[in-house]
């Protein structure tokens, strides 16, 4: 019986998996259509931002057994912007963030910049780069941020810095 259900589990992953690959092929070229014609007067891409969060939250509503419940959305004041945190447990909190639909620019390590789909969104979106490792990765992770809160755009940050291994919450 645990077979049956480590094999069913491994097929929904791996089903998850090409549906992500074929929905990013697909979906990739049309955030660029909507940057394109939205970036002149769109100033803070939030047209392409609500796109983004439609594609991350499609991944929940095509698994029939996930459900997700929201609540007091209506606190988010959306003519303020806010650091938001989060930790961060698994690649789903990426698609619950994105459920909110709320506007906010993703902190990023730049290595994922350089994934062909979800960096090439990332980039689009001006996703702030961080640049783990480097000697100076605070002051640039400051000015940008500082730079992004300027402009009001919210940020979007999960300060442990990487997906916890084991699902315990991480050092800040």
């Amino acid at each position: 019986m645990i077979f049956i259900r480590k094999f069913f589990l491994a097929t929904i992953s791996l089903l998850l998996w090409i549906y992500f690959v074929v929905s990013s092929v697909i979906l990739t070229p049309i955030a660029l259509v909507i940057w394109l014609l939205t970036v002149l007067f769109d100033k803070n891409l939030r047209i392409l931002h609500l796109f983004s969060c439609f594609w991350g939250a499609q991944y929940i509503w095509v698994v029939p057994f996930w459900t997700l419940n929201i609540y007091d959305r209506k606190k988010y004041d959306c003519r303020n912007h806010y650091i938001m945190v989060s930790n961060h447990q698994s690649f789903a909190d990426i698609v619950v963030i994105y459920s909110l639909f709320r506007h906010f620019r993703w902190t990023s390590k730049v290595e994922n910049f350089k994934l062909p789909f979800v960096g090439w969104v990332l980039a689009l979106n001006r996703s702030i780069r961080i640049y783990r490792g480097a000697n100076d990765a605070y002051i640039r992770l400051k000015e940008q941020a500082a730079d992004t809160l300027s402009k009001h755009n919210s940020i979007m940050m999960f300060p442990e810095g990487t997906r916890s291994r084991d699902g315990s919450i991480g050092i800040f």
